[in-house]
């Protein structure tokens, strides 16, 4: 007998005569929803067994990680003209650091709403860009023409006004360079003794992953594109935790660092600098504006002597501050 030949599963509710302006992106069914809701709690295990599960590791290490990042050098850094990017409506504060303690935080800083789970301190970052371009595709986290080709201004893209482009000079006399891969050897060496969590390994296999160990971060290459990864903000947007370059910046105020210098991920061969206005310990660093300012403006540099003032501490309890 002839088997019956299976019949599509049929797609309801959605017509076959669109008008020709509608476009499908995609169909999909419940079943397939099933699936997709399945494969994101797993991804959020795996998320949280990254963050969680290594934490026993990070805390036993934490003496050799600091170590490694005070293995090398430091020299100071100038710069000159670079550019700050501020909602306008925070214009009279240009200096202030509190954007980067709301919210998610930054690359390199971690915010009050970083981890759901209540565990990540919170500290400020003062983020800038070598030119107004890569400011403001740091700021808006793609390209201006990219946006502008989808007949949105950047500002609709991101729902945000009217933004102060601003210039500043500063000299920095502790930095950690990520840009250059020397740097990272050390601590990458602290890191490839990491012991992989059983659970880590049980969901690699459940995932498909590969080996559970091609996970972690074992090599300087690996380390340095990690932190200059253009898509970061996944895991404090998608998992609710801190992504490795904000653990990275606390390792970095661990280790008594006042700024880090990195490659622009929407920029292609522009620098930035964040500067951790909480872990200025120098006289000579300093960040100011570069040209006249307007008579409202509270603080025109960024030292010792305002530091305190400048990293937003009104938005955090005490508790949740970094030490």
């Amino acid at each position: 007998m002839a088997r019956k030949r299976q019949q599509p599963v049929p797609i309801h509710g959605v017509p076959n005569d669109f008008p020709a302006s509608i476009h499908v992106l995609d169909r999909f069914s419940e079943s397939d929803l099933e699936v997709w809701k399945k494969r994101s709690r797993e991804l959020d295990a795996l998320h949280d067994e990254l963050y969680h599960g290594l934490e026993p590791e990070r805390a036993r290490r934490k003496v050799e990680l600091i170590d490694a990042l005070n293995a090398r050098p430091a020299p100071p850094f100038d710069f000159s003209n670079w550019v700050r990017m501020v909602q306008y409506r925070y214009a009279h504060d240009p200096l202030s650091a509190a954007g980067s303690v709301r919210s998610v935080g930054g690359r390199f800083s971690i915010g009050r709403d970083c981890d759901e789970s209540g565990t990540a301190t919170v500290f400020p970052a003062l983020y800038i860009g070598d030119s107004h371009e890569a400011a403001f595709r740091e700021c808006y986290q793609m390209p201006s023409d990219k946006m502008e080709a989808t007949g949105l201004t950047p500002a609709e893209m991101s729902l945000r006004q009217s933004d102060a482009s601003i210039r500043m000079n500063g000299h920095v006399e502790r930095v950690f360079d990520i840009r250059n891969i020397d740097n990272l050897r050390p601590i990458a060496k602290v890191l490839a003794k990491f012991v992989v969590p059983p659970e880590l390994e049980k969901l690699a296999r459940l995932l498909k992953l590969g080996r559970p160990s091609d996970l972690l971060i074992r090599t300087p290459l690996k380390l340095q594109s990690n932190l200059q990864d253009m898509n970061w903000r996944a895991w404090p947007a998608q998992f609710g935790l801190p992504s490795p370059s904000q653990r990275f910046g606390l390792l970095l105020k661990w280790a008594g660092y006042e700024g880090v210098l990195y490659r622009s991920s929407r920029q292609p061969g522009s620098t930035c600098i964040a500067v951790l206005p909480s872990n200025l310990c120098s006289e000579r660093t300093f960040v100011e504006l570069a040209d006249g300012y307007p008579p409202n403006i509270t603080q025109s540099r960024l030292d010792l002597s305002t530091a305190d003032t400048l990293c937003g501490w009104e938005h955090v309890r005490q508790s949740e501050r970094a030490p």
